[in-house]
């Protein structure tokens, strides 16, 4: 990748990240709400079926952090 698409990569993510951040976080959430209503449907209860949920989700978030750490790295260059 040449030097002018690094900066430009870079630049562009400075300013796309919250949005980036903001659907990730909302995708998420969205599964962890169909996780939910599969729970709920196999009859636990509400309280259950939230911290199952929860508890199968969580690793998402340290995953999404990473994520979002990457989207501020430009990629190497292809040169030696």
């Amino acid at each position: 990748m040449n030097p002018f698409r690094t900066l430009l990569v870079r630049f562009r993510s400075l300013f796309c990240r919250d949005k980036r951040q903001t659907e990730l976080t909302e995708e998420i959430q969205a599964h962890r709400e169909l996780r939910i209503d599969e729970l709920r449907q196999t009859g636990s209860s509400a309280d259950e079926a939230r911290r199952q949920a929860r508890l199968e989700f969580d690793h998402m978030d340290s995953a999404k952090e990473a994520m979002c750490s990457d989207w501020l790295r430009a990629p190497e260059p292809d040169w030696p």
